[in-house]
């Protein structure tokens, strides 16, 4: 998530956000991994999209959100400065 997020930044996670209702910044787990990434829900179909902020990841979708487990939606970033 460079750009946004920076090695030893602290985050607040709501974790009673366990859905992906609104997009935001969130803390999954998907496929035994623990990632911090942009989400996405399509009203469509229901898919979730997944991206990060630093474009050397690819985004991907998640077309059965049942198999991503929120962890919580990050409401808070901070750093030491200097």
């Amino acid at each position: 998530m460079w750009e946004t997020l920076h090695d030893g930044d602290k985050v607040l996670v709501n974790r009673g956000e366990r859905r992906i209702v609104k997009p935001g910044i969130y803390i999954i787990a998907y496929e035994g991994e623990l990632l911090v990434k942009r989400c996405q829900r399509n009203l469509n179909d229901g898919s979730v999209l997944v991206s990060s902020d630093n474009a050397a990841y690819a985004s991907f979708k998640v077309d059965q959100p049942d198999t991503l487990n929120v962890i919580g939606r990050v409401v808070w970033i901070g750093r030491a400065l200097g």
